[in-house]
């Protein structure tokens, strides 16, 4: 499927949002790049003389119904299913959440108005006037001005989720004006269109659970398909996205990415937050920024994205998962002895090892993994009777990191070596030791206990 994607200037004239189905990506090919970059200069010209009416109609044509909440009007070609309905009830309860994402005041807000159009037959809007045909070759999702356009989906979460993908634009250019970096407006997109939502309390920004709780999103599998694959894009790489880096379908689940690494990881989370709320510049400036900001810490921040990736599965836990490098180090030359907590993933020793050198490793301690359906007591070499990532939960593993100096062509995940009881190994790198137990990052938060670990020379 297509996504076209147009910046007039530094202004946000409109944008489009691809459904990213649970299916490996395929790549578009050069030819079909090129027609869509073609709509979007015909575009260009007609959203130039655009005046934006304030309003599209006196009365629905038959055929369309609406409802309507205290921010939106919902208009559609479908019966007025309760699902539809209950779209007004999600756009209203998302307003408070977009107003501390980008600081607003609620009452500022109070009287913003948005149009929605959620169309089952796009001819069918065309020819009432509610979609002038020079924008109507969007795939899923488009906004302008006031106006938000979604197609029907397969799921009612994923028609919630563009509709909260397209009103986050909407509430992003009434609040910045002019247009940020295309990771920043798709990437806060991404984030702030993910949610819960239990017909009552709507929960935005969230980091699915399990694939079910999402149905045809699949941003994670992509990611993970990718870092396999060994094409997962630097993080330098997606922050200098071009305006039509999101013709690619890829580019609005690394942008998703981005967001996570930056707004919760300790070394960036202050500086994306003072971002946020300065006055949005281009995507030059804007970027030049946040690059001057970070420029110390890329070494670090190109380690510390890996690993972000390397965990970032459904019920991924910022607060458990991300890894930090020792400010200080100290050479392995006695014994030391560390604790390792069971309900966190990697975990700075603040040792440093060389390529080459062997290191002795003793384990011991007994901890919890998981609390249901029932906890089960752990030794280092974990247990049998269930596996992740092809070895036992709970075994302990070791990584040894350090600093990447020069921008990767590709992201590349964390290398875990299993250690269990302990052992000799030798040190296939330089770097500093970590430990973690083997488990997915959605699964530490019911762990209790340490393992006390012996590391000598």
């Amino acid at each position: 499927m297509e996504v076209c994607k147009l910046h007039a200037g530094s202004t946000r004239k409109y944008s489009v949002v691809n459904r990213l189905s649970s299916q490996p990506a395929q790549r578009k090919s050069n030819r079909r790049s090129a027609r869509c970059l073609g709509v979007c200069l015909a575009l260009l010209v007609w959203l130039g003389t655009y005046d934006d009416p304030t309003a599209w109609t006196a009365e629905l044509p038959p055929g369309f119904s609406q409802v309507s909440g205290r921010h939106i009007d919902v208009i559609t070609d479908m019966p007025l299913s309760d699902d539809l309905r209950e779209l007004t009830r999600v756009f209203d309860a998302a307003v408070p959440g977009w107003c501390a994402a980008f600081a607003l005041d609620e009452a500022k807000v109070a009287d913003w108005h948005v149009e929605a159009f959620v169309m089952l037959e796009r001819q069918r809007f065309i020819d009432a006037g509610f979609l002038p045909e020079p924008i109507s070759h969007f795939a899923n999702g488009f906004q302008y001005g006031d106006r938000l356009w979604v197609m029907e989906q397969a799921s009612a979460y994923y028609l919630r989720h563009l509709l909260l993908h397209e009103g986050t634009h909407w509430v992003m250019t009434r609040k910045y004006g002019k247009m940020g970096p295309p990771w920043l407006m798709e990437g806060m997109a991404e984030w702030l269109g993910t949610h819960r939502w239990d017909g009552q309390k709507l929960t935005m920004g969230i980091i699915p659970q399990t694939r079910e709780e999402v149905p045809y999103w699949g941003r994670i599998k992509l990611i993970q398909q990718e870092l396999t694959d060994g094409v997962a894009p630097s993080l330098e790489t997606i922050l200098r996205y071009s305006d039509s880096a999101h013709l690619q379908q890829e580019a609005y689940a690394w942008s998703w990415a981005a967001i996570i690494f930056l707004k919760n990881h300790p070394d960036t989370s202050a500086t994306f937050a003072k971002l946020l709320g300065q006055p949005m510049q281009g995507r030059d400036d804007a970027n030049r920024w946040l690059f001057g900001q970070l420029k110390n810490k890329w070494p670090q921040l190109r380690l510390e994205w890996n690993a972000t990736l390397t965990e970032l599965e459904y019920g991924y836990d910022p607060s458990r998962s991300q890894l930090a490098l020792s400010r200080t180090l100290r050479p392995l030359q006695s014994p030391q002895r560390i604790e390792v907590d069971a309900a966190r993933s990697w975990q700075a020793t603040g040792i440093s090892v060389q390529a080459g050198t062997k290191v002795n490793i003793v384990a011991e301690g007994e901890f919890v993994v998981g609390g249901e359906p029932k906890p089960w007591p752990c030794f280092p070499d974990g247990v049998t009777l269930e596996y992740y990532r092809g070895q036992p939960l709970g075994k302990l593993q070791l990584a040894i990191v350090q600093p990447i100096a020069k921008e990767p062509d590709f992201s590349l995940p964390i290398n875990a070596i299993s250690v269990g009881a302990g052992g000799e190994f030798t040190m296939p790198q330089s770097g500093e030791l970590q430990f973690r137990i083997n488990e997915t990052s959605g699964g530490l938060a019911d762990n209790s206990g340490t393992i006390s670990i012996t590391v000598s020379p």
